[in-house]
């Protein structure tokens, strides 16, 4: 009786495969594109991933699943970017050169409506401004009653 609200996933999150009936529905749904500017994508990402900053060997061996696509030069200078800590130029290099590319070629093939995606400005991601902003768009979009909000 209620939207549902998902991320543009893949078939397969992890090792679990969504079911085709979803996985459909989602494709098929209305979608609203969220921005939000480097600096903050960077911040939230090495909090979601902190743990390939604690275990670096981790983050190691997912990049070198990378290597047919970019090449042992790209390669090898992310792990130089790892090996030195240098965390935010590596996230940095990772969302202009792989994430935000693969993600807009997958969506733009898999999410019939995202062509007509209404694009939002989100301006911090922490959880209190995602929370805040979440509300505000339910009430903006009356998914929700007002005193719910």
């Amino acid at each position: 009786d209620r939207p549902v609200f998902v991320e543009a996933e893949s078939r397969r999150i992890g090792v679990l495969d969504l079911p085709d009936c979803l996985l459909q529905t989602m494709r098929a749904g209305d979608c609203v594109h969220l921005e939000a500017n480097r600096v903050a994508r960077i911040a939230l990402l090495m909090e979601d991933y902190a743990h390939f900053t604690r275990e670096p060997a981790l983050l190691l061996e997912k990049l070198d699943q990378l290597t047919s696509l970019y090449g042992h030069k790209t390669l090898d200078e992310w792990r130089q970017l790892a090996s030195t800590m240098n965390w935010q130029q590596l996230v940095r290099g990772l969302l202009e050169l792989h994430y935000d590319p693969s993600y807009h070629k997958s969506t733009q093939a898999n999410y019939a409506q995202y062509g007509q995606a209404r694009a939002l400005q989100l301006l911090h991601l922490d959880h209190g401004s995602l929370l805040e902003f979440a509300h505000a768009f339910l009430a903006s979009e009356h998914l929700v009653p007002a005193e719910r909000v």
